[in-house]
């Protein structure tokens, strides 16, 4: 309850003096503090998911990645309605000296199958093959 009490009256103090403060708290003293009074609060607020010690790890999809960022409130100042999130699948590289964060996206698949060929037989509107000599 203090927790809340002081980032209502940290807010208003960095709103009159046009300031800015990144705040970072641990997941495990969100679950206590109650997360969601301060997602409240918050202007902006995200959130960081690791890979290390996850099955994610042997995922081929994630193996150029170290974890997951996620965004769950964007800031509404002097606005009706916060902006849309335009893409919820983020992730995180560690570098040398940068913190990179790109878009999640699928590996090219590159094996043939057998149901790929036969989508290619298929026409649409129903149509086959043999109607083509009509």
């Amino acid at each position: 309850m203090h927790l809340c009490k002081f980032f209502y009256k940290f807010r208003a103090l960095l709103r009159s003096a046009f300031a800015v403060a990144i705040i970072t708290i641990p997941a495990h003293l969100l679950k206590i503090a109650g997360h969601a009074k301060l997602h409240h609060l918050a202007d902006i607020c995200v959130g960081l998911e690791s890979f290390t010690g996850s099955e994610r790890t042997t995922n081929p999809l994630f193996k150029e990645y170290n974890g997951l960022f996620h965004v769950y409130k964007v800031a509404a100042i002097n606005s009706l309605a916060p902006p849309p999130v335009q893409n919820k699948d983020l992730a995180f590289k560690l570098r040398r000296k940068k913190f990179c964060i790109e878009k999640l996206h699928l590996p090219p698949e590159l094996q043939e199958s057998s149901e790929r060929e036969q989508d290619d037989l298929a026409m649409p509107c129903g149509t086959s093959k043999s109607h083509l000599l009509e």
